[in-house]
């Protein structure tokens, strides 16, 4: 039988200054995301598109959702293989 894997999650935007998105300069890119029992993730937009740069941006998370699966699906073979074990003498 095949697995399935459900994700869900909240993107609440929390940058409106009273006046929603009426001017660009109006608001900022501030945004929270939320996954059930989990802290929330304080996001912005990419400082070049008027973000916080010190939120994790969108583009910043995609890249890590796509590099830890690099880096800890060959972390059992290694082990089992006893790479690295040079690397730490």
């Amino acid at each position: 039988m095949a697995k399935h894997h459900k994700y869900t999650l909240q993107i609440v935007w929390t940058g409106d200054q009273g006046s929603g998105t009426s001017r660009y300069d109006a608001y900022f890119r501030d945004h929270l995301v939320r996954a059930a029992n989990k802290p929330a993730i304080e996001a912005s937009s990419d400082p070049a598109f008027r973000g916080d740069a010190t939120r994790h941006n969108p583009e910043e998370l995609f890249v890590a959702s796509l590099s830890v699966p690099h880096a800890l699906v060959p972390a059992p073979l290694c082990r089992e293989r006893h790479c690295g074990d040079e690397l730490r003498g």
